[in-house]
């Protein structure tokens, strides 16, 4: 679960449905770099016999934040929950769709 100010995962059992693995990180800067790197570690802090059992991965942003993704990093910064298209190249365009 990704928002404004961290971090959450939750590995979750498929077969007993508990949760078998918890953890976050916190953060106040906004950038996809700091949202990646907390995100690699958290996944790299999963105890190794957890995670080679994840055969499943679902991500979740509070805020309605996005950030935008490709298999070689991330795209853009983010748009927060917050950001306004008016004013933005095409934004205006956009808005009148």
């Amino acid at each position: 679960d990704f928002g404004t100010s961290g971090v959450r995962i939750n590995v979750v059992s498929s077969t007993t449905l508990e949760v078998v693995h918890a953890d976050s990180r916190a953060y106040s800067e906004q950038s996809a770099d700091v949202w990646s790197n907390a995100m690699d570690e958290l996944l790299l802090a999963i105890p190794e016999k957890i995670r080679s059992d994840i055969d499943r991965i679902s991500v979740s942003g509070t805020s309605a934040s996005v950030l935008l993704a490709t298999p070689s990093g991330a795209s853009r910064g983010p748009r927060m929950y917050d950001f306004s298209v008016v004013g933005a190249p095409k934004g205006e365009e956009a808005m009148a769709m």
